[in-house]
């Protein structure tokens, strides 16, 4: 199963499940099993809130693009905030003690627990693009 599928939505946490829903259908059409899935799901989830909390802070829109490549699933998500490379990102110390941890923080985290490979792209036009890479089994 190959092919590529993309979409795109306003920058607001409201669109949340209607992003996970066609990220889960693409995921499902090109292969993925349900555990795979639902990895990608959080991963995506949380690069989406990141760009619309983080990123936006306001309006913009918010490109989502599947498809599968050589056994792997990859998911971008795209955006016209600021740059901001997560992949950079020192990761948080996971280990602390809660009452020592800030709110928020733990995202980049998840999402590199969540997925295989990030990759992170600054078009010369501007915004950002996360591609979440998922190793899929045969």
């Amino acid at each position: 199963m190959t092919g590529k599928r993309s979409q795109q939505w306003q920058a607001d946490l409201t669109m949340l499940s209607e992003i996970r829903s066609f990220v889960e259908g693409c995921a499902k059409t090109l292969g993925a099993n349900d555990h795979e899935t639902l990895d990608v799901l959080l991963a995506v989830n949380e690069a989406v809130t990141n760009s619309i909390l983080h990123g936006y802070g306001g309006a913009g829109l918010i490109r989502i693009e599947v498809r599968r490549d050589a056994g792997q699933l990859h998911v971008c998500v795209a955006d016209d905030a600021p740059p901001f490379d997560p992949t950079s990102h020192t990761t948080v110390d996971v280990n602390r003690p809660l009452d020592d941890c800030g709110k928020g923080g733990m995202g980049i985290h998840m999402m590199r627990e969540l997925t295989d490979e990030m990759v992170y792209h600054a078009p010369e036009a501007g915004g950002n693009e996360l591609t979440l890479i998922k190793f899929l089994e045969d």
